[in-house]
């Protein structure tokens, strides 16, 4: 009984002594650590940076906006319905007469046609070399560069007022709408549209000019932005505290009021097409995008082709006409080609089994004798030993000296029987 009573309480000591070491740590481990969020912004996907409106669809979409992000030139060949917006982010090369013609068509129908002014009117050639801008008289007046210098910075321009534009940093813009609601939009304030024909029914500016024009078109409306950047995706930037932000920050459409004046503009329309790049797929990916079996077939047809013609690759073999040998020196060779092969098993087997069979022709007799009485037979008629009859005609050998021994004695035994 003594001895359970001093059991128990050790086992009550040392569970103590647990308890007080779990509860030591659990002290220690909620001194030593706190439960803290933080929120890291990862990498940008590939589609982000393939398509610079991604978030744009993604707010439209989920604004309950039927949109669709497209790339290439193919919606601009086959136009939407006049019921849907086609966002165009940069024409590029301008249309064939036939599309562009089309294309105007298309808006005076009733389309809707969102673009952003990309190339700057050049005064010296009366043109920016957009066709639908300067058909319309829209030009874009670029304060970075002097279009009268190609395009290059200009050298004229007055120091001061350079270093008063590089320090801008906003240029929110307050944009009114029919129901009296007022947005806040960020325009890039180094560009600015000119209304060289006074059609617009629409304008919006700001302190540095005019941001965007609405100029009507038959039964439909085009839109012209001076820049769009205010509705690409965010990056970094745009999500730094007011006192940490840089000089010049790149806006976007997580900024002010940029995704609420988006959907204002396009809530109207049944679908719109974001129209992010003129580019289009390279040949190959369009060959395995239109017509997947046939490069399937044409690859499976390459590889027969090859491997059918394996043999062929390589330099071709010199012509040598070498020396005729004689006999004896081309007999010579095909021993010693049979010779690597297998040792002359099959050589000295055959010469074996034509002995054999010769032997029971001449001596019929033999054949009714066992192994043993056949050796000593042969061993009587040739004055030879009987295990050297029986190694050269049952036996097996692992030398070159022994193939010449064994074959020896078999021409031996032909010659005297």
């Amino acid at each position: 009984m003594e001895r359970n009573s001093q059991k128990r309480i050790v086992n009550i000591i040392m569970a103590g002594v647990v308890l007080l070491i779990l509860a030591l740590s659990v002290v220690w481990f909620l001194h030593s650590f706190q439960l803290e969020e933080k929120e890291i912004r990862g990498q940008v996907s590939k589609e982000a940076k393939r398509n610079p409106f991604l978030a744009a669809e993604l707010f439209l979409r989920k604004a309950g906006v039927n949109v669709e992000s497209v790339s290439g030139r193919t919606r601009l060949h086959e136009l939407p319905p006049t019921e849907d917006t086609l966002f165009v982010n940069n024409f590029g090369p301008n249309l064939s007469s036939e599309r562009y013609q089309s294309l105007l068509d298309w808006i005076k129908a009733g389309g809707h046609l969102v673009t952003t002014a990309h190339k700057a009117w050049d005064e010296k050639k009366g043109k920016s070399g957009d066709q639908l801008l300067d058909d319309l008289g829209i030009h874009l007046v670029d304060y970075y560069y002097d279009s009268e210098d190609d395009n290059e910075p200009s050298g004229d321009e007055d120091d001061s007022e350079m270093d008063t534009y590089s320090f801008i940093d906003t240029n929110f813009v307050e944009v009114p709408f029919e129901s009296g609601e007022t947005v806040k939009v960020n325009f890039d304030p180094y560009y600015a549209l000119i209304d060289s024909r006074e059609i617009a029914t629409a304008r919006v500016a700001g302190e540095y000019g005019i941001h965007l024009v609405q100029v009507p078109l038959g039964e439909g409306i085009v839109t012209i932005m001076s820049d769009n950047q205010f509705l690409t995706n965010p990056d970094n930037s745009d999500f730094f505290d007011d006192d940490s932000k840089p000089a010049y920050f790149s806006t976007s459409i997580a900024v002010g009021d940029h995704a609420y004046y988006l959907w204002l503009l396009l809530e109207d329309n049944t679908k719109v097409w974001l129209l992010y790049s003129l580019q289009t797929s390279g040949l190959w990916v369009l060959l395995w995008q239109k017509a997947q079996l046939v490069c399937i077939s044409v690859l499976a047809l390459l590889v027969i082709w090859l491997w059918w013609q394996r043999n062929r690759f390589g330099p071709y073999r010199a012509n040598i006409n070498p020396a005729r040998r004689n006999y004896i020196e081309h007999i010579q060779m095909a021993g010693n080609y049979l010779w690597r092969q297998d040792k002359g098993q099959q050589l000295f087997t055959t010469n074996r089994d034509q002995f054999l069979h010769w032997l029971s022709l001449k001596h019929p007799q033999l054949s009714s004798l066992s192994e043993t009485e056949q050796c000593q037979k042969i061993a009587d008629l040739c004055n030879l030993p009987s295990n050297t009859i029986h190694q050269t005609l049952f036996g097996h050998w692992k030398t070159e000296r022994e193939f010449i021994q064994l074959t020896s004695i078999l021409q031996t035994m032909r010659k005297k029987l």
